[in-house]
């Protein structure tokens, strides 16, 4: 009898292969979920997000949830002796303690009918899947699909990251956010247009939304582009406000919401006094607690003058008050101390057992599931540096077209340039990038090579000197051949147009000239055919 065995087929695609590493990711996540998770009740922010979803689809906007669902017993400290006040079930008292995205997404589904924890744990497994596919996406964009696929492996199955989503904490919704932001960046860098400058602000507002601390990150990323962008600098400030003010406008209901309900300028969030109080006191500066916080630091409640409860943003003045005094006095060992220990608890050098332990108990985490993270962050790290550093040595030449201007050579060159691993592409006067004959010439290329487009050759020579780029000039003959271009650092190969070549004014701004070998009578080669061998034997160089 004859058997005939089966052979399970990987995707050869590399949608495809994505979509397996997501369903991967997502087998990991439900398998933590009914593992671990959906046996651990919540417990601060995760009960918090629950409570709250269901209240907004309740229609209630966005009430404190605790204070509704179970009242409050609040003791005040008074000259006479303690004041004891209480706040009954029910009680609604508008909160803005955390921004609205994560709540809103959980209290969509709620109004669905998924309004129990683990109802809402398995939705927030299910929300993880955008992270997993954008961190590809974004890996794709800066380098090649190998890199994407290996972020996406990586993000499917990083303990630090899949334990947020079985425990229903913002950080679901947050990494994604983060990730679109950079995926953005990264087409904004590409494609510096007004356009694109709108979409960065859009997205890195959505993420302000999700996260506050996020609202740092958008100004950083926008930054980061325009300051090495080759534009002037007028129509560099013109995009950083367009970046800005997309920010501002996806913002602004929120805000708006905010500052109308409590007559105060209050923003994202009303929690910077209470981050402030639990981190600055003397169980985080002397104690064992030092550089962590301390959920005790917050008291006394905070209370009027005589005694009465405060509103949130109330609340929240005098908290951070209180701290803001806490740090002035212990300034010295804030700087010289309680810094590099917060430091050193983030990169995980600094008594990582001990932060585990506190994690584990303050957010209801599996110690084991803590201590997978942990190992995976220990392997990750070393290979993260060794990586930069090989990216360093083995960075691809960067091909620059200086005014070529036949779109299907460029398109050619653009797919020369990804199949001999060229870092990316300048475009430097001439061409169209989006010409169709350029994009038909280029089979898909010019949309995976990063690519800039700058003015001129000489402002992109300025460039690339500045930011440590050896330019060399390709000429008909004379110059070394590329295999014996040195490799002692960052290459970029300056091609010129079709029937004049480079100008005397650009050779003389490079620091070298490459020729590609020939014999025979002919007088040169065509550009997309010399700019072609020129990538493949740079790229046969020993480091």
């Amino acid at each position: 009898m004859n058997t005939v065995g089966t052979r399970i087929r990987l995707p050869e695609t590399f949608k495809g292969r994505l979509a397996a590493i997501t369903c991967l990711g997502l087998l990991v996540r439900l398998a933590h979920l009914v593992l671990i998770a959906a046996d651990n009740p919540l417990s601060g922010d995760a009960a918090a997000y629950h409570l709250a979803a269901n209240l907004f689809a309740d229609g209630l906007g966005f009430p404190e949830p605790f204070r509704y669902y179970f009242g409050a017993i609040d003791v005040i400290p008074m000259g006479t002796g303690d004041l004891v006040v209480e706040t009954s079930i029910g009680h609604l008292e508008p909160s803005a303690g955390h921004p609205p995205v994560w709540t809103t997404l959980l209290g969509a589904f709620a109004f669905l009918g998924f309004t129990s924890v683990l109802q809402q744990q398995v939705v927030s497994v299910v929300l993880g899947a955008p992270a997993i596919i954008l961190m590809g996406i974004l890996g794709r964009e800066v380098r090649s699909e190998r890199v994407g696929l290996l972020a996406a492996i990586a993000t499917a199955v990083y303990a630090f990251i899949w334990v947020n989503d079985g425990l229903m904490m913002a950080e679901t919704a947050a990494i994604a956010m983060a990730t679109a932001t950079m995926l953005v960046g990264v087409r904004f860098w590409k494609d510096p247009s007004r356009g694109a400058a709108v979409v960065l602000g859009l997205v890195g507002g959505l993420a302000a939304l999700t996260r506050a601390e996020l609202g740092l990150f958008l100004p950083v990323v926008a930054a980061a582009v325009l300051v090495r962008s080759p534009l002037p600098w007028r129509e560099k400030v013109l995009r950083y406000a367009c970046c800005g003010v997309a920010a501002m406008a996806i913002c602004m209901p929120w805000f708006a919401r905010n500052i109308a309900t409590y007559d105060a300028p209050v923003f994202l969030s009303n929690g910077i006094g209470t981050v402030l109080v639990q981190a600055n006191c003397d169980a985080t500066y002397y104690g064992s607690d030092l550089g962590y916080w301390q959920v005790s630091c917050g008291n006394p409640p905070p209370y009027g003058p005589e005694g009465q409860i405060l509103g949130e943003y109330e609340r929240d003045l005098v908290v951070r008050q209180r701290a803001s005094e806490y740090i002035s006095a212990n300034r010295s060992r804030l700087l010289s101390v309680v810094v590099p220990a917060r430091v050193g608890r983030m990169w995980g050098v600094y008594e990582p057992i001990g932060q585990l332990r506190r994690d584990v108990h303050v957010d209801r985490r599996s110690m084991s599931v803590s201590l997978l993270g942990l190992a995976q962050f220990a392997l990750l790290v070393p290979l993260a540096v060794a990586g930069m550093e090989v990216v360093r040595r083995r960075r691809g030449p960067l091909l620059v077209l200086a005014e070529v201007s036949d779109p299907g050579n460029a398109g050619t060159l653009m797919r020369s340039a990804e199949a001999f691993g060229a870092t990316g592409v300048v475009v430097a006067g001439g061409v169209d990038p989006y010409n169709p004959k350029l994009v038909r010439a280029a089979a898909g290329s010019s949309f995976r090579v990063p690519f800039a487009v700058v003015d001129d050759p000489m402002a992109a020579l300025r460039i690339l000197e500045e930011t440590g780029y050896g330019c060399w000039a390709t000429v008909p003959r004379g110059g070394l051949s590329p295999a014996e271009v040195p490799s002692d650092g960052p290459v970029a190969i300056i091609l010129g147009n079709e029937p004049h070549g480079l100008s005397d004014e650009v050779v003389a701004a490079c620091v070298g000239t490459v020729s590609v070998p020939t014999v025979g009578g002919v007088e040169s080669l065509n550009v997309a055919i010399a700019g072609s061998i020129a990538l493949h034997d740079l790229a046969g160089r020993k480091p």
